[in-house]
């Protein structure tokens, strides 16, 4: 596996991504299973008897539920004591069968992955129309994916995201400066006859990309690389 941490993340950050991934997972989940949200349901009225001390969150739990997945997904993200925690103290975990958490866990790695892309994307100033054009598909869609992040994606467009990611992730090393990566973005390269964001743009990432990693290899700290 990639290091997910990314440049600049902490573990205490990457632990919330990770915690709020999972619940916006779970959520999901229980809008299309009735049978999970039944689970989760009596699961919360069992603790209410066995820890009354602890009702206030059980009782914020079982409001949570009731509204719908955007409402639900917001409280769980809120940087607030009462959004961090609903995140720590999860009556879901323990009604999940070992098939519904790998599903949960490959969702919250996708999640986290398109994390990233949006960061990166944000980044090096790429806009809608200019993301549209890397990945093949519709601005308006990718728009959506940062309150409503789709489930999964075709292969085949997922070379297109990893290659903002690495063009940003190598980029910050070549380039600290955030207006200087955007600028080397659109500077025409004479040996391409077009910018680097050209080449995205039509499909050429792959270039872009090879380009770069012979630019940065010399300059590699271990820090810098993926971590199994």
């Amino acid at each position: 596996m990639s290091n997910l941490k990314g440049k600049g993340m902490d573990a205490r950050t990457l632990h919330e991504m990770k915690m709020t991934a999972y619940h916006r997972a779970v959520l999901r989940r229980m809008c299309s299973n009735p049978d999970l949200k039944r689970r989760v349901v009596q699961h919360l009225e069992d603790l209410m008897h066995r820890q009354p001390d602890m009702a206030p969150v059980w009782e914020a739990w079982c409001a949570l539920l009731d509204r719908p997945e955007a409402e639900a997904v917001a409280d769980l993200q809120a940087d607030s004591v009462e959004g961090k925690r609903l995140r720590m103290v999860s009556p879901v975990t323990a009604v999940l069968y070992p098939a519904e958490r790998a599903m949960v866990w490959r969702c919250v790695g996708w999640l986290i992955f398109l994390h990233h892309y949006l960061a990166a994307a944000a980044d090096l100033g790429l806009d809608l129309e200019e993301q549209a054009a890397i990945l093949g598909l519709d601005g308006a869609e990718i728009g959506t994916w940062s309150h409503a992040p789709p489930e999964r994606m075709a292969e085949e467009r997922l070379h297109g995201l990893r290659q903002v990611i690495t063009v940003r992730h190598i980029l910050t090393i070549l380039k600290p400066v955030l207006s200087e990566r955007r600028q080397w973005l659109e500077t025409v390269n004479p040996d391409w006859e077009a910018s680097p964001l050209a080449l995205l743009c039509r499909g050429e990432g792959a270039v872009v990309c090879d380009h770069l990693a012979r630019q940065v290899g010399p300059r590699l700290r271990a820090a810098d690389l993926p971590r199994c």
